[in-house]
């Protein structure tokens, strides 16, 4: 089979496996060329820190940076965050508490996690996981943004623990082509 290159068409002919990654040029491969729906980066970070938190303003719980490459694409955030609550109260209550995403600065989708009725010393454990769509702005387009979670406490609540070694919080950022 012979290979025919055409000024107006370009390449054809060409047989399945000659072209590899190393015969194209660094970039050649675009978000303008992939359909819409593909993911063309994924970011991922986990907090094994214990983080202890005892007043009722927000906290950082996990974060991480990404680059979104084109505005207009879809920047699609799961965190994954555990919530323990110790009741050191002499009585019982319904503990909650909220997280909530940051997006380059800008607070987002708040999420409540409510508990079940426990006595004075006992202890809760809630893994939750928080999902959100965020609509890459022209501004943010190649630059790096810092994206969040961020937790806090209820006001009754004495004690809360967002993120430890047993039980980390997760925060993944895809970038999807819109």
């Amino acid at each position: 089979m012979a290979l025919e290159l055409n000024g107006t068409t370009g390449v054809s002919l060409v047989q399945d496996g000659v072209v590899t990654a190393a015969d194209l040029a660094s970039g050649a491969i675009t978000s303008a060329a992939l359909p819409l729906g593909s993911v063309l980066q994924m970011v991922s970070n986990d907090n094994t820190t214990s983080i202890t938190h005892s007043n009722t303003g927000y906290t950082d719980v996990v974060s991480l940076s990404i680059t979104p490459t084109t505005s207009g694409n879809k920047l699609y955030i799961i965190g994954d965050v555990n919530f323990l609550i110790i009741n050191t109260n002499q009585s019982a209550y319904y503990p909650y508490g909220q997280y909530r995403f940051d997006i380059g600065g800008s607070a987002t989708s708040v999420f409540q996690i409510y508990g079940n009725r426990f006595d004075a010393d006992e202890r809760q454990s809630h893994q939750n996981t928080m999902t959100h769509f965020h609509t890459v702005t022209s501004g943010q387009a190649g630059t790096s943004i810092t994206v969040k979670v961020e937790g806090r406490r209820e006001a009754s609540n004495p004690t809360t623990f967002m993120s430890n070694p047993y039980s980390p919080s997760r925060l993944t950022v895809i970038e999807v082509a819109q």
